[in-house]
């Protein structure tokens, strides 16, 4: 598997063309809508690559559509070599495009950027990265698991300690956790 790793065999007289691959998310959820706003994003991409002369493409793909956008990006090189700028990094949990735009970039052999499956894996949920974290001896704040709504949480505080930061095992930047989430009793 080639990945995102690019090989000296491609660094050859064929032009590349990018593609930004970019998650997208039909929601009526503002705090997902703002996490998945990327006009900003856009514009940066278009300045550098437009100063470095280099051909590329914007490309939105969601949890249904991303297989057919790969295979017409690996079947559409024309002479260049493609190379996709990744920026689906979604848990998938809501929608979002992520770990299954990795295994078919690698499945299609294309070369690309971000991370692998196995730094996804270990880092999509907090739990399995807490554990990394414990297994390795890194140190980090006292945590546990609550893993379902009926769970007895008496002596909670006194296992891990006060104040107490509720997270969602999956969820980029503690998204639609805020100020409004505070609990004080």
């Amino acid at each position: 598997m080639r990945g995102h790793h690019l090989q000296t065999k491609y660094l050859r007289s064929e032009p590349f063309f990018i593609w930004v691959l970019a998650p997208r998310l039909e929601t009526d959820d503002p705090s997902l809508q703002y996490y998945y706003d990327f006009e900003a994003n856009i514009a940066e991409f278009t300045k550098a690559f437009t100063e470095l002369d280099l051909p590329w493409k914007w490309q939105y793909v969601t949890v249904n559509d991303y297989k057919k956008i790969i295979d017409h990006i690996a079947e559409s090189a024309n002479g260049h070599i493609p190379l996709v700028f990744n920026l689906c990094d979604g848990d998938e949990v809501n929608g979002a495009p992520g770990l299954s735009v990795i295994r078919y970039l690698e499945e299609k052999d294309l070369i690309y950027t971000g991370a692998r499956e196995t730094y996804y894996d270990l880092t999509t949920s907090k739990i399995t990265m807490k554990q990394a974290f414990d297994k390795a001896g890194v140190s980090t704040s006292l945590w546990d698991t609550i893993t379902n709504i009926d769970q007895d949480l008496k002596g909670f505080t006194g296992k891990i300690g006060a104040p107490i930061i509720i997270k969602p095992a999956v969820s980029g930047g503690s998204m639609g956790l805020g100020v409004k989430n505070v609990v004080n009793n």
